[in-house]
């Protein structure tokens, strides 16, 4: 699934950047798309439907046309990790029609029983996804999701207080101030591993644990690790000066700044490569108006304003290749071709996933003593 996940983003780099000459010629284009061009059906006014998502992680203007056309209200309610959201919903779902993991998460729904198959022929719009994207490792039948956005995990810093470009893991690792992370354990140790030389997925206990004590000994070097949800607030605050995160929110902090002491970045000894995708859960009280809710997501104007607002990469196609998508974010998140060779995606590990918990759970007690 790696390989196939860094050809994909290559090809939509060339698409990016093909698509000025090819508009500026004379050939018959096909119509351009200004508009959103998906319609509601009646007979869905006053119903309610409820999101269970990420943190920033969809456009608010979307949602206000989705309401709006329908006349429905959605109800959005947030996750920090996929082991949260996985967590919730062993407990039993509390009343959520759709939610969106990442990747591995999937697999791990699917076998659990937590989420319901999907008839994508209720979803006409699910042409519209770049097939590179469909039948994936987590889901190698499409039966379970449908792909919504795409992301990578790095560091958003401030230049002027690190007072250096950083490149590599080992600066974030050794930077002596205030630093935040994201609560995501099979990312950060999966990092941890490959700097050890493993794999980012290892299944072996004594590897994970060597991962843990690495991790350890980098946190002794740090004025402040501060771990949450969401670290971004703080640092944007200027209360932490580095954190590592996702690319959609940190490029979402960046362009809501305004200013050029903020950059991302993914070190070049490589990092996490993810898709994300909803899904129907198991008990979902609205799977109707769900339905309508992932085929509008994926009409090419609003598959844009997805993009265009959150930062996170589009699946969807025809946006891409009718040039909806704004070049600046595109370029900005397509990582380059000598750090694709070194990103991986995380997969499912079965239960295995317990010992990345447990390891992860050891951590955050011993840095907060």
């Amino acid at each position: 699934m790696q390989r196939r996940i860094l050809m994909m983003l290559v090809l939509l780099l060339v698409i990016i950047m093909s698509l000025t000459p090819v508009f500026a010629q004379d050939e018959p284009q096909t119509p351009a798309i200004t508009e959103i061009t998906w319609t509601c059906p009646s007979g869905f006014e006053g119903q309610t439907l409820v999101l269970y998502n990420w943190l920033y992680f969809i456009s608010d203007t979307a949602i206000q046309e989705f309401e709006a056309r329908c006349g429905v209200t959605v109800r959005l309610e947030t996750y920090g990790s996929n082991e949260e959201l996985i967590a919730s919903m062993r407990q039993g779902n509390p009343g959520y029609d759709i939610a969106v993991p990442a990747d591995y998460g999937i697999a791990i729904m699917a076998r659990e029983g937590l989420i319901q198959k999907i008839d994508v022929s209720r979803i006409p719009n699910y042409a519209n996804i770049d097939d590179l994207y469909k039948g994936l490792s987590f889901d190698p039948n499409e039966e379970y999701s449908v792909p919504y956005l795409w992301g990578t995990f790095g560091a958003l810093y401030n230049v002027d207080v690190i007072g250096e470009e950083i490149t590599t893991w080992e600066q974030i690792w050794n930077f002596p101030g205030r630093i935040g992370w994201t609560d995501d354990q099979r990312s950060i140790l999966g990092v941890a591993l490959r700097e050890l030389g493993y794999n980012p997925n290892s299944t072996d206990e004594g590897e994970v644990y060597e991962a843990l004590d690495l991790l350890l000994g980098y946190a002794t070097n740090s004025n402040l690790i501060h771990i949450s949800e969401d670290p971004t607030p703080l640092f944007v605050r200027g209360d932490l000066d580095l954190i590592l995160t996702y690319s959609g929110d940190a490029f979402q902090r960046i362009l809501e700044c305004e200013c050029d002491n903020f950059k991302y970045v993914i070190p070049v000894e490589g990092s996490v490569l993810d898709v994300e995708s909803m899904v129907l859960l198991k008990d979902a009280p609205n799977p109707e108006l769900a339905y309508l809710f992932m085929d509008f997501i994926h009409d090419p104007f609003v598959a844009a304003l997805n993009t265009n607002e959150t930062a996170y990469g589009s699946v969807n196609r025809v946006a891409v290749e009718a040039g909806l998508i704004d070049p600046e974010i595109s370029q900005a998140i397509i990582p380059s071709d000598d750090v694709l060779e070194l990103m991986w995606v995380i997969e499912d590990i079965q239960d295995a996933e317990f010992i990345y918990a447990d390891a992860w759970d050891e951590f955050r007690i011993i840095i907060s003593r």
